[in-house]
């Protein structure tokens, strides 16, 4: 069931917090986006709990000198079992701005929201890279 345009506006802010955090290497803020046992998962690393997950956006603003820039969009928000839970599939581009800028990956997610004392937390957080392409598609 898609979900209340009052949680589609939440989730799309939370979206928006986190992709502003992990880019500006806000650590503690970007893993308070998540539940205290929430997880990402398919970056090779696994990260899990908020001990871990704080050393993404410190080491995404160093290994690439605070250039690069995260996208997600299409949001498709479903709930889950009770009104408390949502499913979002969504696309992400990371970009890096810096000798003449350009596309570092595109990703899918696949990822489980709930309701944490009235705001949305990131449960389970998969992200799926896509193979890069390097001949144009056959038309």
């Amino acid at each position: 069931m898609k979900v209340s345009f009052e949680d589609a506006v939440a989730i799309t802010d939370l979206i928006a917090r986190y992709c502003y955090y992990v880019d500006f290497g806000f650590a503690d803020e970007w893993a308070s986006l998540f539940t205290e046992d929430g997880e990402m998962l398919g970056l090779g690393g696994d990260l899990k709990g908020h001990q871990q997950l704080r050393k993404l956006p410190i080491m995404a603003v160093k290994t690439n000198n605070g250039t690069s820039r995260h996208q997600l969009t299409n949001l498709v928000l479903d709930y889950g079992v009770t009104k408390d839970e949502v499913r979002m599939h969504c696309s992400g581009l990371m970009t890096r701005w810096d000798n003449g800028g350009g596309l570092i990956n595109f990703a899918e997610y696949d990822s489980q929201l709930v309701r944490v004392d009235g705001a949305w937390k990131l449960k389970k957080h998969v992200v799926n890279l896509m193979p890069a392409r390097t001949a144009p598609l056959p038309l």
